[in-house]
């Protein structure tokens, strides 16, 4: 989906309540990936000239959420393409891997009308360790009963394709997203694909 004017409008919202001036869009995008606490931590510290306090980050944290959590629908929508492909792939036991809070996963999905799709969904919460360790890939492999050999990490970022990886999984990079071809080719994805129409074909649904 793409989320990254919600995104950068309550980080930019949680800065100017902070007293900080607003940073660019792609800018606290590129900060985006590891977890709410990284992108706070990170846009914070651009915004300061320094890393904050670990006061200062847990105030920033918290309003963060508050913020994203009543904004997080009003521009994020699925790329044009995915709804198509999922159609195609819900043949195959489809799961979620991400490292925002499970309950907001699930709450994006629902209100986008594609949690049916998938037959688990799982934040950043939902184990020990989130991506790029590929402890939840290979827990979530194990309770779908499906190899890892046999399962296609497909994401948008490096973390994506490191997690898949080291789970000993295809990795599949999607160029739409926030990081781009070029970052995928470069972290060591097997396939990057132009489009979410080139997924069934690529994961062998016709």
């Amino acid at each position: 989906m793409d989320s990254r004017q919600d995104i950068a409008d309550a980080m930019n919202g949680t800065l100017e309540r902070l007293g900080q001036m607003a940073r660019p869009v792609e800018e606290l995008i590129s900060y985006v990936g590891d977890g709410v606490a990284k992108l706070v931590e990170r846009s914070l510290s651009a915004a300061l000239g320094q890393p904050p306090s670990e006061q200062q980050l847990a105030e920033a944290i918290a309003i963060y959420r508050a913020d994203y959590g009543e904004r997080f629908l009003n521009t994020t929508r699925p790329y044009p393409g995915i709804q198509q492909a999922l159609e195609k792939l819900c043949r195959l036991p489809l799961a979620v891997v991400s490292n925002k809070p499970t309950d907001l996963s699930e709450r994006i999905l629902s209100g986008l009308g594609l949690r049916s799709y998938f037959r688990r969904v799982w934040g950043g919460d939902a184990t020990e360790r989130g991506k790029p360790d590929p402890q939840p890939l290979l827990l979530l492999a194990a309770e779908l009963g499906v190899e890892p050999a046999w399962t296609a990490m497909v994401g948008d970022s490096c973390n994506d394709v490191r997690a898949g990886r080291a789970a000993g999984m295809r990795t599949v990079g999607c160029a739409w997203g926030f990081r781009g071809a070029a970052e995928l080719v470069a972290c060591g994805a097997d396939q990057v694909l132009a489009s979410p129409l080139l997924l069934p074909p690529a994961l062998g649904i016709i």
